[in-house]
């Protein structure tokens, strides 16, 4: 689901921007719409690292050795 999200809003990204941009080019609501967007951008880019590094760590304990100390209840807190 965020995954499509994030598509639909990379892919229409531009064309909303323009749009916007056209409409009202130095009126104040742009410059606010120009700022909720780079925070989007920075937000999403966030999600996106936190995200890929969390896949790691869970491929990471699911390498674990099963003899290796707490492997057992890592692997349980990850498939809760």
């Amino acid at each position: 689901m965020f995954f499509h999200i994030l598509q639909l809003v990379i892919f229409f990204f531009p064309q909303i921007t323009k749009l916007v941009e056209v409409k009202a080019p130095s009126s104040p609501d742009y410059r606010k719409f120009k700022i909720y967007l780079d925070e989007l951008d920075t937000v999403l880019k966030l999600l996106l690292k936190v995200s890929g590094q969390l896949a790691r760590a869970e491929n990471a304990v699911m390498n674990l050795p099963e003899g290796s100390d707490n492997s057992d209840m890592v692997r349980s807190l990850i498939n809760t």
